[in-house]
């Protein structure tokens, strides 16, 4: 654990110079196995936190993203259907193709 102590009266002033001086962590050192044993838990919690954000977007982001999708194709087709009728129709433009000349 390192700590920031400033010059002067060793008060943390952040307007002073300081210097940085290691600090005995209150925690106990590790014993035999420990960091290995400590690693292994970090990484079961790690795997059960993805497993459970896994489960959340296959629960409940894939079916919402399912149903918009579905929403916003059906008025897609509707938004086509109405210019292809506008289209037919003859009100979309003159209906005549224009000269690339004039």
């Amino acid at each position: 654990m390192l700590r920031r102590t400033f010059a002067g009266d060793g008060s943390d002033n952040p307007g002073g110079c300081g210097s940085i001086e290691q600090v005995m962590s209150t925690n106990p050192p590790p014993g035999p196995g420990g960091v290995g044993r400590r690693i292994e838990e970090a990484v079961e919690l790690i795997e059960m936190e993805l497993r459970h954000a896994v489960a959340y977007v296959n629960d409940a982001v894939v079916p919402q993203m399912r149903k918009e999708s579905i929403s916003a194709m059906r008025s897609m087709a509707e938004t086509l259907k109405n210019l292809a009728d506008r289209v037919e129709r003859g009100s979309y433009g003159s209906g005549q193709p224009k000269d690339p000349r004039s």
